[in-house]
């Protein structure tokens, strides 16, 4: 089953609102990383190995890991 790209990926204001495993998977990594050191020296490559995704997954999700921020922040329940 396909889902349309309209559906995958839409923005509104500051939030890419996106449901998929890789958000997720780099979303959990980023929230780990930042239990163990300043989010100033986290990196994407740091991300993505914690995530386990591909550094072209993170960027067909994400610009930058604040992006990321932004995301959980919008999504949190």
């Amino acid at each position: 089953m396909s889902i349309p790209m309209e559906k995958m990926r839409q923005k509104r204001e500051f939030c890419i609102m996106e449901t998929g495993y890789a958000v997720e998977k780099i979303t959990d990594g980023l929230l780990e990383l930042m239990g163990e050191k300043p989010f100033e020296e986290i990196t994407v490559s740091d991300i993505v190995r914690r995530a386990e995704v591909g550094r072209a997954s993170f960027y067909r999700h994400f610009d930058s890991k604040e992006a990321v921020v932004r995301h959980h922040l919008c999504h949190r329940q």
